[in-house]
Parts: structure tokens; C-alpha cells; sequence
């Protein structure tokens, strides 16, 4: 626990283990916290140690039983839930510095990269795989004229993805969020409709083509909860949140039923003199 003391103001830093359980439809129940103590929880999972190169950096499975790990200028592939690897053609010398991919459907997957440093939270690169991350290609969007960097992805089906962002300015300050949103495996990205208030987005997951659900944050003391019914095309602004997200992970395994694992800020009640 990280404890920031100012003028008035004291916001506690609840670190990774801290996972926010919520239901991202209004009229369902309120958000909890739910601590995860220790790996006890995970007593059926086993070390894979026959990954051709150890240095993952992200990775994704599109079934039960098919995954796609990407590293530093190579991708790796599993059809047996991960027990054996085969290492893909050569990848792009610059698929690097990947953080988050998505996989889904039979071929699929869409990876982010920061590949020249040009921002210290997101991504400013992204590539596509259409052979289950057996080889890669440049993926470019060009749907808005914002100076943006990318920080999720996800898709539903091996048609419908969804990429979200912050605006930035300068690459250091936080204006607002962006989504890019493709029906058509990737071949084209459409910039999609936002409420005017919301914020820089870090998250996304859909359900389905019809069901997707983000996150957005200022960091600070205000988080806010986006829904799309039509594939990640248009947004609303579900809920609002007394407290700031930092950039982690969001899973939503069902409809209105959302995991969320990062860092949480929470402003205290102020003290009784």
C-alpha cells in the first residue's frame, strides 16, 4: 500500500492483487472488491516450460485450447492449451514492446506495441495475424486525425474487434478516450461515437459483437464505465465512479458481469479534526 500525503488530499494505491468484480449494466448490482490473497486460489494450474522462447510478453487464447504467445520479434503458437508450443515464421523485426493482444475465432489476433518509445503509457503500433500469429502485418487504422495512443484491444469473433485509446497532447497529457471499432476482420477501422464527457479509456472486453464494455479514467478521483450494443460503434456512459483506475486488465466472461485487476485509487472521507 502506497500512501500519498498533500495539501488536504490523501489517495491510497491498492496494488495488483486488488480486483474489482462489477456489473457494467446500470440497473444490475453495485461494484465489490475482491482481494486475492495468494495462488492457493489456482491450485490446477502448471508451469509451461516448453515455450521456445521464454520472454513472453503477451498472450491470448481464442479457444480453450488454442493460444498465441508473442515476445520480442517472435510469436508461438499452442493447440493443446498450452502443454506444447510451435514457434511461427519469422516475425516482423519491429514486433516489439507488444503489451496486450487479443485472439478469437479460428485465426485471429490483433496485437499492440510501443515501438519507438513514443509514449510512456500506451501503444503506437498494432499488428495483425490471420494464421494464428504465424506470421504478422502492419494493421493501420487511420480513422481519426487525433494524436492518440492505443492501450487495449479485444475481440469477440474473428470479425468484430474493438481498439481502444487515449488522446493525448504533446504525448504526456490525458485529454480524452477514443475507440476504433472494425466488422470486417480488421480490413477497416471506423472511429466510434462517445459521449462528450468521457475520459481516457485503458480498457475494453466484449462479450459478443453486440456487448462491449470499457473502462475510462482520469486517475485520479473519477473512473467511468462505457457500453456499446452494437459492436463497439456506438457508447454510453453506464456508470460513473468515485474513484481512479490505473491501465490493468478487464474480463468480462458474461453479459453485465466484468473483472477488473490494476491499481485502484481511493480518496478517504475526510478526517474529524
Amino acid at each position: 500500500m502506497w500512501i500519498k500525503r498533500g495539501s488536504k488530499i490523501c489517495l491510497t494505491l491498492l496494488l495488483f492483487w486488488t480486483f474489482l468484480e462489477f456489473n457494467s449494466q446500470k440497473h444490475l448490482g453495485p461494484l465489490s472488491v475482491i482481494n486475492v490473497q495468494s495462488t492457493s486460489a489456482l491450485p490446477n494450474w502448471n508451469i509451461a516450460d516448453s515455450l521456445p522462447n521464454p520472454s513472453v510478453t503477451a498472450i491470448s487464447c481464442s479457444t480453450g485450447s488454442t493460444c498465441v504467445a508473442v515476445g520480442n520479434n517472435y510469436s508461438t503458437a499452442s493447440t493443446d492449451s498450452g502443454a506444447t508450443w510451435t514457434e511461427g515464421s519469422p516475425a516482423k523485426s519491429n514486433l516489439s514492446n507488444v503489451g496486450v493482444m487479443s485472439c478469437a475465432g479460428p485465426t485471429l489476433c490483433i496485437s499492440l506495441a510501443n515501438t519507438n518509445n513514443s509514449g510512456n503509457y500506451g501503444y503506437n503500433s498494432s499488428y495483425i495475424s490471420n494464421d494464428e500469429g504465424n506470421s504478422w502485418a502492419n494493421l493501420n487504422i487511420q480513422a481519426s486525425s487525433a494524436t492518440y495512443q492505443m492501450t487495449d484491444v479485444s475481440c469477440s469473433n474473428s470479425s468484430d474487434c474493438v481498439i481502444v485509446g487515449i488522446i493525448t497532447q504533446y504525448n504526456v497529457y490525458f485529454i480524452s478516450g477514443i475507440i476504433f471499432a472494425t466488422t470486417d476482420g480488421g480490413l477497416t477501422w471506423t472511429s466510434s461515437s462517445l459521449p462528450s464527457n468521457t475520459l481516457p479509456i485503458f480498457a475494453v472486453s466484449c462479450v459478443s459483437a453486440t456487448n462491449c464494455t470499457a473502462l475510462a479514467s482520469n486517475q485520479n478521483s473519477t473512473s467511468q464505465i462505457l457500453t456499446s450494443a452494437d459492436g463497439g460503434l456506438t457508447w454510453t456512459v453506464s456508470k460513473s465512479l468515485s474513484f481512479g483506475l490505473s491501465r490493468g486488465f478487464l474480463k468480462c466472461p458474461t453479459v453485465g458481469v466484468c473483472y477488473f485487476g490494476g491499481a485502484l485509487f481511493v480518496r478517504p472521507a475526510a478526517r474529524t479534526p
